[in-house]
């Protein structure tokens, strides 16, 4: 296998002799097994090693089972330990999928601020399938059909020829340890059921997937360049740009099928959901003036080409306290007046959108007006469980250049109201009350 993988190297041109690299090492045996294979081969290695702190006292028995590793080849080592249940809880997203960015982030900016500029992944020929069949799943196009590449940026995959077996194979002939990570046998993760469960299933009809699976990576690989060769000619037709903005005449292409491909990539590398480029086409032409917002950019249809065209979102940084329990707070741009019931008789609920009755704690500390900060979260009246500021803009069709102008009526820096838009679900009127504040919003011409 020595041999195998020194060609694979050579071939592919992912290493030079004596380069150094950074080695990602879990502790597991595709990651030990690819240490010992770059030191066989003569490469400087660094080992890197991430601590997700996810199974107690397994995760501190890899830490030291890696830099023990470390030590034995007397090579650097790098460790970093993350709260990956609060980066998935704060992210909205899954424990694998907040692993996946906390590994790689610092995996960037390791690689960055060292010497090596290269860090090499142990992922292997069975991964490749499982990854094949999980874009599969997920509707995927020809890059998902091609897989993960061996060469990716700062990334090198130099087992990606080896099987799961052959690499067992050569730990054993080498007497090779490794650490068995207990969440690898737990179906309740996709990639874990489609490799206990689905490939075994697949091997029994074709022994021989893994060649067909290869196959599919080629042709996918091959679709994929092809299909990058006619983009790069639609765009040079189709698309003007002037500065940032950027005008697409689709009349100009032959095939509105291939128009509409091209341009979901286009609009998906701008932030743009699949959904909503979806609805471009679903009645297509769309209606002249119509607008697309995503968190970067705006659409706009006009009646011979579409124009798209950044948002510059600038900070506002201003904050006002909200003293007494009556008042009115005056800026060039708006006004605003609350008043601050202690008990009842408290004031009905107001359905107006300039108004709002909000059901605020007993013991609030501070009643305070801002506006929009990066990554700002609350419940919209009449909805279960929070929603990013940004999106809730973006679903009323506001500009998000123009975010930073509506102000935010904060109790102890929870957002209470969208000011005119929507007030909380946090902070919603009931009966149970115990103190009502009203405020009236009135924006200035």
């Amino acid at each position: 296998m020595l041999k195998a993988f020194q060609d694979y190297i050579n071939d592919h041109k992912l290493l030079v002799p004596g380069e150094k690299v950074i080695v990602a090492v879990s502790g597991g045996i595709d990651s030990v097994v690819l240490v010992h294979l770059l030191w066989k081969s003569g490469y400087k290695l660094e080992i890197a090693h991430c601590n997700f702190n996810l199974r107690g006292e397994e995760s501190s028995d890899d830490l030291s089972f890696v830099r023990d590793l470390a030590n034995m080849l007397k090579v650097p080592f790098h460790v970093k330990s993350f709260n990956t249940w609060l980066h998935a809880e704060e992210s909205g997203i899954s424990l694998q999928m907040a692993a996946r960015q906390l590994r790689f982030g610092w995996f960037k900016n390791l690689v960055k601020h060292g010497e090596p500029n290269v860090l090499a992944l142990a992922h292997h020929r069975d991964d490749q399938v499982e990854t094949q069949l999980l874009n599969l799943l997920r509707g995927t196009g020809f890059a998902g059909l091609r897989g993960m590449k061996n060469k990716n940026g700062i990334f090198i995959r130099p087992l990606l020829f080896a099987t799961r077996d052959e690499i067992e194979a050569f730990a054993e002939a080498n007497s090779i340890p490794w650490r068995e990570d207990s969440s690898n046998k737990k179906i309740k993760y996709k990639r874990n059921l489609i490799r206990h469960k689905v490939v075994p299933l697949l091997a029994s009809i074709n022994p021989a997937y893994r060649d067909a699976f290869k196959k599919i990576e080629q042709y996918a690989s091959w679709a994929e360049k092809s299909l990058e060769e006619k983009r790069f000619f639609f765009q040079k037709k189709c698309l003007t740009t002037s500065g940032e903005k950027i005008m697409i005449y689709l009349m100009k292409w032959h095939s509105l099928t291939e128009s509409e491909f091209f341009l979901k990539l286009i609009l998906s590398e701008h932030g743009f959901p699949p959904k909503d480029i979806g609805q471009l086409f679903k009645h297509y032409p769309p209606q002249v003036g119509m607008q697309l917002l995503s968190n970067t950019h705006k659409l706009l249809i006009n009646r011979d080409h579409w124009l798209l065209s950044p948002l510059h979102a600038v900070q506002n940084d201003a904050t006002y306290v909200l003293q007494g329990d009556e008042g009115l707070l005056e800026t060039e741009e708006f006004r605003l007046r609350w008043k601050l019931f202690h008990e009842e008789p408290f004031p009905p609920i107001s359905t107006a959108a300039n108004e709002a009755t909000l059901a605020i704690p007993y013991n609030y500390q501070e009643i305070s007006l801002r506006f929009w900060q990066e990554g700002d979260r609350f419940s919209p009246l009449g909805m279960k469980g929070e929603k990013k500021l940004s999106d809730f803009f973006i679903d009323k069709k506001i500009d998000l250049d123009q975010k930073s102008q509506i102000p935010l009526l904060c109790i102890d820096d929870r957002i209470a109201w969208v000011c005119g838009l929507r007030p909380s679900e946090d902070f919603k009127h009931s009966k149970h009350a115990q103190k009502v504040l009203w405020a009236q919003f009135e924006r200035r011409a």
